[in-house]
């Protein structure tokens, strides 16, 4: 693992990943409704995200190639932390226990968060190792408050990340929108403005956890 340090946190998000999906398809065999049937397929889109960091990090020497990937993973970031915004279903669907469903929904956020930190992780190892430190947790804030801009358009909009690529007109129109007038839209932004906060705190705290080492025990007295 210490060869391949990538592997480690890859396969406990894969075995996490898979976790949700056997509570989401044990509640389909249970109930014989494919309720949240929408959300195997937000988890999907969360991993993409961390498919082009890595790809980033692959081609990292070849600077336009880099680049590319890094877009289409800033693109595809929203995608990971919208899976919290699931939560909003909870309640929603029948057929077994809520608590079930709580942790059902709890479990899949709880992947896209973290599917969007580690990829993100990624990306800043890039930009500190090129721009220095300062700029990599500049990069990180900016990114993380993107990230929750785009959360809200798709969230209350109902854009997709490819809609840039396919309707880039009808997505800048409501894109402007918010800009021209941020009064007019306060709920908005404020939805944007705390979940940024929210976000960028919990990158700070893991990003603060990874560099607590092992407590140095005290040397033994002398007999």
């Amino acid at each position: 693992m210490k060869r391949y340090p990538l592997l480690l946190p890859l396969f406990l998000l894969a075995g996490s990943s898979a976790l949700s999906v056997a509570l989401f398809a044990g509640r389909w065999a249970y109930t014989g409704a494919p309720a949240y049937r929408f959300i195997p397929w937000n988890l999907i889109l969360a991993w993409v995200p961390v498919f082009f960091a890595w790809l980033a990090h692959r081609w990292r020497h070849y600077r336009l190639l880099m680049l590319l990937h890094g877009g289409l993973w800033l693109l595809f970031l929203p995608n990971a932390p919208y899976l919290l915004t699931d939560l909003i279903h909870l309640g929603k669907a029948s057929g077994i226990s809520l608590w079930y469903d709580l942790l059902l929904l709890l479990l899949f956020a709880f992947n896209g968060l973290f599917l969007g930190f580690f990829s993100l992780s990624l990306m800043q190892d890039l930009v500190t190792d090129l721009l220095g430190a300062t700029i990599g947790w500049l990069f990180a804030t900016t990114t993380l408050a993107l990230s929750s801009f785009g959360v809200y358009l798709g969230r209350f909009l109902r854009w997709n990340s490819w809609d840039l690529l396919t309707r880039p007109h009808w997505l800048l129109r409501d894109i402007l929108g918010l800009l021209r007038d941020p009064f007019l839209h306060w709920r908005p932004w404020a939805f944007i403005l705390l979940m940024a906060l929210i976000l960028c705190l919990g990158y700070g705290t893991l990003a603060a956890a990874r560099q607590l080492g092992p407590v140095p025990r005290r040397a033994k007295r002398a007999m």
